[in-house]
């Protein structure tokens, strides 16, 4: 039986959504870790933007099944299709039902100036969720002038998003420096958001009123789909952080601290 299948199992008391969602999670964070060790030896400013790509299809999967929508996002690359002008697809039903062109980057008019490409048109364009406002201001006024970007920057004032979406489900957007984060420092990304993962898990848990050793579980399994003893380490680190940060009830608290002692014993060995 996978890891998966196992905690899936675990997981029975709660709804399926949840538990599905969980297991994407996971997966998500394992496509983001690995894309960003296979382009370790290339400079962090140009591979984050691949690395962004997965960061944003991610997010819009799990958001789509915590939604209960059937749609699910998918890079290009991973299909085989690398040259291809299009860096996501979503599609529902088998079907593509949108076109996306990504881009991440530091500065807002470079932005600009790649997104107006005309081999882009009609496709959502994804930038950075903090730079999305400014390049919608330049490439409107840009668009103002007849000249043989006119057509490419209209098109990007209309369709340019922070987030990549179809109907109600978005991916929330990602932030240059989260996907340059996750391109320099791989292991501490993914053992920050595993860790955020089984924090949500493990309150699923109290609501429904499963013991904490239930918890303990999901911790187990994750340390199983990922062995790489860095991304171990950190993951108990992170946790420590995100117990520090966290404002729930002291009851909740009290039996989430219960799971420490145990936790080292597991992620440090």
């Amino acid at each position: 039986m996978t890891v998966k299948n196992k905690m899936s199992a675990m997981l029975g008391n709660i709804s399926g959504k949840a538990v599905e969602a969980s297991n994407e999670a996971i997966k998500g964070v394992k496509s983001i870790y690995d894309k960003a060790i296979s382009r370790s030896n290339t400079n962090s400013a140009i591979s984050q933007g691949n690395v962004f790509e997965d960061i944003e299809v991610a997010k819009f999967n799990e958001n789509a099944i915590r939604k209960g929508s059937t749609s699910r996002a998918v890079t290009t690359e991973s299909l085989g299709r690398t040259s291809d002008p299009v860096d996501v697809l979503i599609i529902e039903n088998g079907e593509a039902i949108v076109e996306a062109q990504l881009k991440s980057g530091s500065n807002p008019t470079n932005l600009t100036n790649y997104l107006k490409d005309d081999k882009y048109s009609g496709m959502q364009k994804v930038t950075n969720s903090e730079h999305v406002d400014k390049v919608r201001e330049l490439s409107s006024k840009r668009a103002e002038f007849d000249g043989v970007y006119k057509s490419g920057h209209e098109d990007t004032s209309n369709s340019v998003t922070g987030e990549l979406h179809y109907e109600d489900v978005s991916s929330g957007g990602t932030s240059y420096d989260e996907a340059l984060r996750a391109t320099e420092q791989p292991e501490v990304y993914a053992a920050e958001k595993l860790v955020e993962n089984a924090g949500r898990e493990y309150f699923e848990f109290l609501k429904v009123g499963v013991p904490v050793s239930a918890g303990l579980s999901i911790i187990t399994g994750l340390v199983k789909y990922y062995p790489h003893s860095r991304v171990k380490k950190l993951m108990s680190l992170s946790l420590l952080v995100q117990l520090q940060k966290s404002r729930v009830k002291l009851l909740v608290m009290w039996r989430y601290l219960v799971l420490f002692p145990h936790l080292f014993e597991i992620l440090l060995k």
